[in-house]
C-alpha cells in the first residue's frame, strides 16, 4: 500500500525504532538511551540531486518484525527494511538496489544519548566520538554515564563527516556541517552501490551497560542482518501460532470474519513490543510509545520520553 504518513514502531527486548511510514526513522531508544534522532535518508541517481525519502510516497509492506518501503525513482528499484534485533540493543535499515545506474544512499542523523525521564538532558555530561575505520562507523560515547552509541554499515562509505553539529546538509561535492552549543554530535554518511542488484546495510547499536556490548551487537548486525530479522520473524510466527491454538482450546471467542482476527493478532503483536529490559532496571511492560517531538504536545524544549515509554505504577501491577 501506499504510505500515509502514519506512526511505526518497531524494536525488541532492548532497542526501540519510530518515526513514520513515509519519511522513515525518526528516533531509536536503546532504554534507557536516546541512540539517533532526526534521521534523514536521501538517494542520488547517476549524477542527479539527492532525492530525500521525505519527500517522496513510497510503497509500504508493515510486518510484525519490519517495516520495508519500496521507491522506484528514474529506473532504479530501492527496498528499505526497517528492522532490530530481538534481544541485542541494534538495529539496521538494509537496502535492496536493483537497477543500471550507479546509487548513492545518504543518510544524516545526530545523537545525544539523551538519558530518559526522569533525569533531566544535563545528566548525559559531554560527549566524545570518533570515526573508527575497523568497525567503518561512528561511535559516541557518554563517559560520565557509561553510555555509548554506533552508527555506520556494511560498506565503508565514500563520505563520512562527524562533528558537533546540529544537522549535516549537502554543500558543493561534499557534506557540510552546521556548528551547534548543544550536546549532540552530527553525522553524515554517503554510500556508492554499482549497477545490477547491490545490497548495503546500515547499522545502529547502544548502551548503557559497556561500549563491548555495544560494539558486539553492531557487529552482529552488520555482519549477518538477515539472520537479525529472521529470528524476528520466526518469533513472532511462533507468538501468533501459540496464541491461535491457546484461543481455539481455552475460549470461546468466534471470530465473524477474517479482520477480527487480523486485528486481534496485530494487537497482540503491539502489545509483545511493550515488554522491555531496561539494564539496572528490570522487564516488564512500558505503558505506550511515541516520539519525542510529539511528547507532551511539545511542551518540553527536550522531552524526556518517547511517549509513556516507562514502568509506571499501574501496569507493573498488571503485569507482576
Amino acid at each position: 500500500e501506499r504510505a500515509t504518513d502514519n506512526f511505526f514502531d518497531v524494536g525488541g527486548r532492548r532497542i526501540l525504532i519510530m518515526g513514520s511510514d513515509a519519511s522513515g526513522i525518526k528516533e531509536v531508544w536503546a532504554h534507557p538511551l536516546r541512540i539517533l534522532k532526526n534521521v534523514k535518508v536521501g538517494f542520488r541517481i547517476g549524477n542527479r540531486e539527492t532525492v530525500w525519502t521525505d519527500t517522496l510516497q513510497p510503497q509500504i509492506t508493515v510486518r510484525p518484525e519490519s517495516l520495508t518501503r519500496k521507491f522506484n525513482l528514474d529506473g532504479v528499484t530501492i527496498e528499505e527494511t526497517t528492522f532490530a534485533s530481538l534481544s541485542s540493543p541494534c538495529g539496521a535499515m538494509h537496502f535492496e538496489v536493483t537497477g543500471s545506474e550507479s546509487v548513492e544512499i545518504v543518510l544524516t542523523a545526530s545523537i545525544d544519548l539523551r538519558i530518559m525521564w526522569p533525569l533531566s538532558e544535563r545528566a548525559t555530561g559531554s560527549l566524545s566520538y570518533c570515526w573508527d575505520e575497523w568497525l567503518q562507523g561512528t561511535v559516541v560515547v557518554a563517559d560520565a554515564v557509561k553510555a555509548v552509541a554506533l552508527l555506520g554499515g556494511s560498506l565503508q562509505p565514500a563520505e563520512y563527516i562527524i562533528g558537533r553539529n546540529v544537522e549535516i546538509k549537502e554543500g558543493v561535492g561534499r557534506f557540510v556541517g552546521v556548528p551547534t552549543d548543544g550536546v549532540q554530535v552530527a553525522v553524515g554518511l554517503r554510500y556508492a552501490v554499482g549497477g545490477g542488484t547491490t545490497h548495503c546495510t546500515i547499522a545502529f547499536a547502544g548502551s548503557s551497560v559497556s561500549e563491548r556490548e555495544a560494539t558486539a551487537a553492531y557487529r552482529r548486525m552488520c555482519s549477518h542482518p538477515s539472520a537479525r530479522l529472521d529470528e524476528q520473524a520466526k518469533y513472532f510466527k511462533s507468538l501468533l501460532a501459540s496464541s491461535s491454538q491457546f484461543i481455539a482450546s481455552h475460549s470461546q471467542l468466534l471470530a465473524p470474519n477474517s479482520e477480527l482476527m487480523t486485528a486481534f493478532s496485530w494487537a497482540l503483536v503491539a502489545t509483545d513490543r511493550f515488554f522491555v529490559e531496561t539494564p539496572g532496571v528490570g522487564a516488564s511492560l512500558m505503558a505506550g510509545y511515541s516520539t519525542t517531538q510529539s511528547g507532551w504536545n511539545g511542551g518540553h524544549t527536550i522531552s524526556g520520553r518517547p511517549g509513556y515509554a516507562w514502568y509506571f505504577g499501574r501496569d507493573s501491577v498488571w503485569t507482576a
